[in-house]
């Protein structure tokens, strides 16, 4: 939660980018345009995924040797491994609950961070249906 709090903060502020003056002289590309939490969001969960993969292989390691050296381990760990998702979900509320309440004073810091760092636009992003051209 350390490393995607600070993404769902820039989610939550609604900076984005977008591509459309790089592409203007390019008409095979297309315009892109993305939020900045979104990025970082695609950038880090796959570090997050081989974490969690090798916190498990190590949790089950653990377990396994645990039998042959400690039988009476067996019992502790499975008492901690089987309800261990009920047991980080409930340890996350807090953090939830903390996000939620300083939504918006979180939200107006993220924002002045951003115009001094140049980010003073604000932008609506729409679609809308173009004819094709041969």
């Amino acid at each position: 939660m350390a490393i995607f709090t600070p993404v769902w903060c820039l989610l939550d502020a609604g900076i984005v980018y977008s591509n459309k003056e790089k592409v203007k002289k390019k008409p095979d590309k297309s315009v892109e345009g993305r939020t900045v939490g979104g990025w970082f969001i695609n950038f880090i969960k796959g570090y997050a995924g081989i974490a969690t993969l090798f916190t498990f292989y190590e949790l089950i390691l653990l377990y396994l040797t645990g039998w042959v050296y400690m039988p009476h381990l067996i019992l502790a760990l499975g008492l901690l491994f089987v309800p261990l998702p009920i047991y980080l979900s409930l340890l996350t509320i807090p953090s939830i609950v903390l996000l939620d309440i300083s939504s918006k004073n979180r939200i107006k810091y993220i924002r002045s961070i951003a115009r001094t760092l140049g980010i003073k636009d604000y932008v609506q992003i729409s679609f809308e249906k173009v004819e094709k051209t041969a």
